[in-house]
Formats: structure tokens, sequence, C-alpha cells
């Protein structure tokens, strides 16, 4: 299970620290205008990748992530408004696919394409796997377990809006006082019926 806790930090902006087993997967809107996901955890440095598991025990969360992926699974970046009747896109199109074999791979944004972090996220039956794969800051070659999505100038553009709405969608969502909602009530009545 994971829990989510939001703070300020002096930028007024939102840390969201995403609370599993496995260590702390927090966003960060940084003052470079850019959106990071980063890992910290006992195991930082000692293991090459860090998972979590999403999974309806906090809906609000997996439907969130549910969002973000079918955005990218059906090329509507845009979240089905007008843009994306303009917007001819192939995931063939790009050198660095973001989309393979029903997983969503972000290679991140701060150099070279093999070398980066690499966040992955994947759809099992009734949750998400997120993991991060630890890669190098390219200029310095420092390790890092950071992935970043560059508002301006990203590989994956325009899918960088779809991690920023996903961002925005936690900032929000106020987690101190939620209100079952009636899919997640559904989705509960379906559950206890199997």
């Amino acid at each position: 299970m994971v829990q989510v806790i939001k703070k300020r930090d002096l930028d007024n902006t939102y840390i969201i620290f995403i609370k599993a087993d496995e260590g702390d997967f927090v966003f960060t809107f940084c003052g470079n205008l850019d959106l990071y996901f980063s890992y910290f955890g006992e195991d930082y440095r000692k293991k090459d990748k860090h998972s979590f598991t999403l999974d309806k025990s906090n809906y609000f969360l997996y439907k969130c992530f549910d969002e973000l992926y079918d955005a990218i699974a059906s090329e509507k970046p845009f979240k089905n408004r007008e843009e994306d009747s303009n917007f001819v896109f192939e995931h063939k199109r790009f050198d660095f696919p973001l989309f393979k074999k029903g997983v969503v791979e972000w290679h991140s944004d701060d150099g070279y394409y093999d070398e980066d972090a690499v966040l992955y996220i994947e759809k099992q039956n009734e949750s998400y796997k997120v993991t991060i794969k630890e890669g190098f800051i390219s200029d310095i070659k420092i390790q890092t377990a950071a992935v970043r999505f560059r508002n301006q100038g990203s590989i994956y553009y325009p899918y960088n809006n779809v991690f920023m709405d996903l961002y925005n969608k936690i900032c929000d969502h106020n987690f101190e006082y939620e209100q079952i909602t009636l899919d997640e009530y559904m989705d509960r009545i379906k559950i206890r019926t199997r």
C-alpha cells in the first residue's frame, strides 16, 4: 500500500511524496520549470531499479496513473480535447519510443538516452508497477534515480504534458478529506462479488 504526502517547498509549489514499502518516490516541480520524479530509499545505489506497486487501495492515485497510461497508449496527450484531433502522432515517429510492448518507458530528459535514468509504468491486472531505473547525468557522470520531464525541449513532446497533468491533479487533491467516488464504489462492489 502506498501513502501520499504533499508538502509546500520554498517556491510555494508542492513536493509530493509517494511513500511505499520500497522507499519514497518523490515528484518535484523545480525552479527550472521542469518536473522530476525521483527515488529516495535505503537501497539507493545498492540496486539499479526501484519499484512500487500501485493498486486500487489508493484509488485516487491509481486513477491518475490509469489516465496517464491510457493517454499515452491511446496517443491522446491532450485529454481528448480539440488539440488531439489536430495532432497526428505515431509512436514510430520517435527515434526514442515511449510505449514499448504495453509499458510506458520514459528516458529522462537530462542527457544521453542510453545513460539516463528511466521511468517504467507497467499495467498489470488491477494495478500498476512503477519502476525507476538509475542512470547517469551525462555531463558530470553522477549516478541518479531522478527522471526529468522537460516542459520545453522534451524528446517526448507533447507527452510531458500528461505527466504535468498527473502532478497537478495530485497537487489539487485533498488527501486528508477523501470522499469515495461512485467509480471507486462500483470497483469495490466488483471486487467483493468475484
